[in-house]
């Protein structure tokens, strides 16, 4: 017996995909002496492939793909390594959908810097409590929630293949009185893990004036604060001294045509510090370093330009505001075009004192649920805004520092 079909019955193969991904913002996002990040978006998940080749070295092509080539994503990015500095080169980027249909963009071209470099501000506050403390947080870390430092290689690997060139790392001194064990993990953790895992970038220290000297009337001097038994004068040579001891002479130690740098926080409640900082390189030198000090500003007041005197440059840790009297906010949320604005003027006043600045990059910024920032309105992360914010940092590079710090690897 035949099989009896019904006459409305119909058959029909699914139809075949002949379309190529659309290609989108394709640029660079950061670059460096040697190594460059490609960036691209797609409208449907595809492979992604950069290939690129010196500007007079024509259609000979090198190839570079994503951290895992099998995996189609539509947000892709591929560092290229290995480059020449100060030197021109032409890159275009390939996408596969899973159909194999592939659209290559049109060539663009980026320059690799001469000697700039790239630092990121990194606070390994993490301990064994640290997660049970804070309790409310808005993203999962991709490590998980880590209490230990095996992560710390992937941490120093996740900064050198983006393009930093170093870290400045939060100290709190090996025997910060609030909290003694808390420090000295903190302090092991550069010397026993940052520093021996640093082969790939440099590392220098960020000072935590406000965990290592006390405040007397409001702002930090020399001299002996009531009820302590130094001054902090004092307790800042023992710091260094420390630092001299422990740090300075590493091979992965951060230096500025060879002078150790250091980053001190809070530098603009500073006062009163000119004899004693002398006093301080002085003794470093002595020690054989000549230490080169990075004043911390805030970036919102204007300076002061007598204690300014006393950094052998200056930088602001970030440049957010939540101030309505400084930048427009809609809805709870910074205008990020109007902060571009105020960022460009602040930088403009900054890099005219002719001392050195390093201007601040950050991708976003919400401190909403820090105690001390509660409330306070969000700048949502965006590659846009973060380009921008690079422009304009490049406009106030300074020609002998030539660094850019971005706020923040916090952790």
């Amino acid at each position: 017996m035949g099989l009896l079909l019904s006459s409305g019955c119909s058959c029909s193969k699914k139809a075949l995909d002949t379309s190529p991904p659309v290609l989108s913002d394709v640029c660079t996002s950061v670059v460096t002496q040697t190594s460059a990040a490609i960036i691209w978006s797609t409208d449907e998940p595809s492979s992604s492939q950069v290939e690129y080749r010196l500007e007079h070295a024509s259609n000979t092509y090198q190839s570079a793909w994503g951290e895992v080539n099998t995996v189609l994503v539509t947000i892709h990015s591929v560092t290229l390594s290995g480059l020449q500095p100060d030197t021109c080169y032409c890159y275009r980027v390939r996408s596969s959908d899973a159909a194999g249909n592939e659209l290559v963009s049109d060539e663009l071209a980026f320059l690799t810097s001469d000697d700039l470099l790239i630092g990121i501000y990194y606070h390994p506050w993490w301990n064994q409590k640290k997660w049970q403390e804070q309790q409310e947080y808005v993203n999962q870390p991709t490590l998980g929630r880590y209490n230990n430092r095996d992560i710390i290689d992937q941490h120093v690997s996740w900064a050198s293949e983006s393009g930093i060139d170093f870290l400045a790392v939060s100290w709190w001194g090996p025997d910060w009185e609030y909290n003694v064990e808390s420090a000295a993990w903190r302090d092991r953790t550069i010397t026993d893990c940052l520093l021996p895992a640093a082969e790939r970038l440099d590392i220098c220290i960020l000072y935590e004036t406000c965990g290592r000297l006390k405040k007397d009337s409001g702002a930090f001097y020399p001299a002996k604060p009531e009820g302590s038994e130094n001054s902090n004068e004092e307790i800042l040579l023992r710091d260094f001294e420390y630092l001299c001891e422990n740090y300075f002479s590493h091979p992965s130690y951060l230096k500025l045509e060879g002078r150790p740098v250091v980053f001190l926080a809070l530098s603009w409640e500073f006062r009163g510090w000119a004899d004693a900082l002398a006093r301080l390189r002085q003794a470093m030198s002595r020690a054989g370093h000549d230490v080169f000090l990075v004043g911390i500003m805030d970036s919102w007041q204007n300076p002061d330009w007598t204690s300014c005197c006393w950094f052998d440059t200056l930088t602001c840790y970030h440049m957010f505001t939540p101030d309505p009297d400084r930048v427009q906010i809609h809805d709870s949320t910074i205008d990020a075009s109007d902060l571009l604005d105020r960022v460009d003027e602040r930088y403009e006043v900054w890099s005219s004192a002719g001392l050195g600045f390093v201007p601040n990059v950050m991708p976003g910024f919400n401190d909403s649920l820090n105690p001390n920032g509660a409330g306070n309105p969000a700048l949502p992360r965006s590659t846009e805004f973060f380009e921008s914010l690079w422009s304009v940092a490049g406009k106030h590079l300074d020609d002998y520092i030539k660094r850019v710090m971005t706020c923040r690897f916090h952790l």
